[in-house]
Formats: C-alpha cells, sequence, structure tokens
C-alpha cells in the first residue's frame, strides 16, 4: 500500500501515517521472512525418483501476508561414486504453495567422480500463508552422495 499524505484540514493526521506505516512494515516483515538451513552429513541415494536422504532436509519456511514470488537457492557438494549418471537435488514445496521436485529447479552434474559445489535459483509464486521448501534427491543411475547441502527462501516482489 503506497502512503498517501491527509488532506489539509484533517482532524487527525496520524490516522493516515499509521496505517500507511502498518502497510510499509507488512511489506518489510514479508521482504526478511526468507530464511536457509542446512544439513553437513554426507548421504547418499539410488533413488532415481526425488526422494528424502536418511537425514531429511534442510527445510525452510516462508510466512507471507499476501502472495509473492520467492526465490529459492539450493546449494550442495555432489557426485555419483559408481557411475557418469547424473545427480540431482532439487525441492518440494508445501503448505499454502505446492510444487513438486523438478530437475528444471534442481541441482545438477554429471557424477563424473569430482565433487563440485553447485548453487540453483528458483522463482515460486506463493499464496499467502506459510510455504515450507524441502531439498529432495535422486540420481538417472548409480549412487549419489550429497554433502554440505543448504536451502534458502527470500522474497523477492
Amino acid at each position: 500500500m503506497a502512503y498517501t499524505p491527509p488532506v489539509a484540514g484533517t482532524e487527525n493526521w496520524d490516522v493516515p501515517l499509521n496505517a500507511a506505516l502498518a502497510a510499509i512494515d507488512s511489506d518489510v516483515q514479508d521482504a526478511l521472512s526468507g530464511n536457509g538451513a542446512s544439513v553437513a552429513t554426507q548421504q547418499d541415494t539410488t533413488s532415481t525418483s526425488y526422494t528424502d536422504l536418511s537425514t531429511s532436509g534442510p527445510a525452510c519456511s516462508v510466512t507471507l501476508d499476501s502472495a509473492r514470488t520467492v526465490l529459492v537457492l539450493l546449494k550442495t557438494q555432489i557426485l555419483n561414486t559408481s557411475t557418469a549418471d547424473d545427480i540431482y537435488m532439487s525441492f518440494v514445496a508445501s503448505g499454502a504453495t505446492t510444487v513438486a521436485a523438478a530437475d528444471g529447479s534442481a541441482v545438477r552434474s554429471n557424477g563424473s567422480g569430482t565433487a563440485e559445489q553447485f548453487a540453483s535459483f528458483a522463482l515460486v509464486a506463493c499464496n499467502a500463508g506459510t510455504t515450507t521448501f524441502t531439498a529432495k534427491y535422486r540420481v538417472d543411475g548409480g549412487n549419489g552422495r550429497f554433502t554440505n547441502r543448504s536451502i534458502a527462501a527470500v522474497v523477492i516482489a
């Protein structure tokens, strides 16, 4: 809500100003509600569909007063210990907004045996309310190894 100055001659100038400040505070709180989480534990999967690892997540949540766009960031060290098949870390969204894990919004690596650090960014149109973003994992084949997994969600628009 944009600030509209009070009309000259208004008896109580504080009422419109307080309403405008409350709207600005709500926007600021939404913008700052992004957060992140990490799991350092090294864990593996051979699943060819998105799944949890032994220690699920990491996960983070945002709570919005109105529909907004959220930037989801993923980061991990990954390698395939047994083949050169691709391996993926994606995320699901649950709660006010639901999104399935997908290769198009995943950290992906060709598992050539060398662990590397990756980052991925995905924009998600979120509904008002609380949405939780949880990391999920899969491989095309072989054994995918994931270490130092992180996820963050930041409200951007």
